[in-house]
């Protein structure tokens, strides 16, 4: 099942490509949700270059090594947080629910990541490490179904007052 989970969990990178080209094609602007989209489509593919790297650090015995690893992750969910925060703040958007439910993303992965690390740093006897594994390609495979329903119903709102319907 984990491998199943891993490999629809990889193609999301795809997915989140396709979302973002799409919601800019219709939006025609930078927007809330394409800002959200290009910092999710940017970080997936900067962990697709990172994670060889990490996981050959991460393979070698010593606590400095899970921690080069769950940290990595970690600073990135926390930079992608700050970038999202940031592009809103410079070009003064409104947060939409589809970057709140990406911002919202990262700080579960944040959270899932310090739980696991703890764990292994502490116990070490890998009881979250199932949690761990199954959740992080769950999170990025539920962001889909909620980005699209969120960025559509924005979208409908925004065509509707375009069109001057309240």
């Amino acid at each position: 099942m984990y491998e199943s989970l891993k490999d629809i969990g990889d193609a999301t990178s795809v997915v989140y490509a396709a979302l973002f080209f799409l919601a800019f094609f219709f939006e025609k602007k930078m927007s809330s949700a394409t800002v959200a989209l290009l910092v999710l489509c940017l970080t997936k593919g900067l962990a697709l270059l990172l994670l060889p790297y990490l996981l050959t650090v991460a393979s070698e015995p010593g606590l400095h090594n899970k921690f080069a690893w769950y940290g990595s992750w970690m600073f990135l969910n926390v930079l992608c947080i700050a970038l999202i925060s940031k592009f809103h703040i410079a070009n003064q958007i409104r947060a939409s629910k589809v970057a709140l439910t990406v911002s919202l993303a990262y700080v579960a992965f944040t959270i899932i990541q310090a739980i696991d690390f703890i764990d292994r740093a502490t116990l070490d006897n890998g009881f979250f490490a199932t949690a761990y594994q199954i959740s992080i390609p769950t999170i990025n495979i539920g962001l889909i179904p909620l980005i699209c329903y969120f960025w559509l119903q924005d979208f409908r709102k925004l065509a509707l007052h375009n069109r001057g319907i309240k």
